[in-house]
């Protein structure tokens, strides 16, 4: 595999990453500023319930694609209101942090 395929390849892996991070946060109910705030103990957490591997700690880019795709699906709710996935429930600050503490203790248990 030449340089460029291994690019090309890493930055495909960190895109598809990026998309399940953004599709679980929907899922979950998280704005774009709430997955914005998480630091990256919080960003871990999303992605095990993603099903993929956490971002290295202070990773710009995954968590940048990760932003970018949740606008996009932000935006796309917003212009398609009757659209099955723009129909969910988002979460409040205080809702985020319950989510993230239950995820923590049944982990160390």
């Amino acid at each position: 595999m030449t340089t460029y395929d291994a690019t090309v390849e890493a930055a495909r892996r960190r895109w598809e990453k990026a998309a399940r991070l953004a599709d679980t946060a929907w899922d979950a109910g998280l704005t774009p500023d709430q997955v914005a705030a998480l630091d990256d103990r919080q960003l871990a957490v999303l992605a095990r319930r993603a099903g993929v591997n956490p971002p290295r700690a202070g990773s710009v880019d995954t968590r940048a694609l990760l932003l970018a795709n949740l606008v996009r699906m932000t935006y796309w709710a917003a212009a398609h209101p009757e659209g099955e996935r723009a129909r969910r429930r988002v979460l409040s600050d205080a809702e985020v942090a319950a989510l993230l503490a239950s995820r923590r203790a049944s982990a160390s248990q």
